[in-house]
């Protein structure tokens, strides 16, 4: 009878378990869409290599081409990494309000702003005077 009651136990939490983490999984998934994660990083991806496009080693349409075949390769991977970040990290309600804050106007405009974001980042890490301080950094810390 105990083993009984212990297998109808554990069927009912995995049971509650798997509905949870299907949930969970969903409202992820809707994080994904919110944050409109295929597209941005493309669009971050091409901004980082505008430099290829610069010195002649890509045209532009190559590096468009180029941006969606890698993010395509490789989303997969990286959602299933990044998912498994959100499920140590928030809450299934937590994430619930996240999704309301990425829906609203304010949560779409920040979404819109992450390539130019990353535009800005690429850039000054091209930028001479940012490459001779990081060269200065890293003699600091390596050359000893």
């Amino acid at each position: 009878m105990k083993k009984l009651f212990l297998a109808v136990v554990m069927t009912v939490f995995a049971l509650g378990s798997w509905a949870q983490s299907s949930e969970f999984d969903k409202e992820i998934a809707k994080t994904f869409e919110l944050m409109k994660y295929r597209e941005t990083t493309i669009e971050s991806l091409e901004s980082s290599f505008q430099s290829f496009v610069a010195q002649g080693m890509m045209s532009q349409d190559k590096l468009k081409d180029f941006s969606k075949e890698f993010v395509d390769l490789m989303l997969p991977e990286l959602k299933t990494g990044i998912s498994q970040i959100y499920k140590e990290t928030f809450t299934l309600d937590e994430l619930k309000k996240l999704n309301e804050w990425l829906a609203s106007p304010l949560g779409q405009k920040s979404v819109n702003l992450t390539p130019k974001a990353a535009e800005v980042g690429a850039k000054l890490g091209q930028s001479p005077e940012f490459q001779g301080k990081m060269q200065q950094l890293m003699m600091k810390y390596f050359a000893k």
